[in-house]
């Protein structure tokens, strides 16, 4: 496997800190993303005051909107 070899060298010759932080650019990617799409649903989604009409500014939802850092995996 001569690939396989390669790539540990590869790997193992990078900055201690550039993995950890480019997986960390990655995952805050994907939850930017996860937010954007879930506060424009909730936002399209949510029937406020009495006259039953869909959707609420986008604005209000945006203000509320908190993601978690805790791990959840083990």
């Amino acid at each position: 496997m001569k690939g396989l070899e390669n790539a540990i060298r590869n790997l193992n010759s990078l900055d201690t800190r550039m993995v950890p932080q480019a997986s960390a650019w990655a995952i805050n990617r994907v939850a930017q993303k996860a937010v954007s799409v879930a506060t424009r649903q909730v936002a399209g989604n949510t029937v406020a005051g009495d006259n039953q009409v869909k959707g609420i500014p986008l604005k209000l939802v945006r203000q509320r909107v908190r993601v978690f850092n805790e791990v959840y995996w083990q």
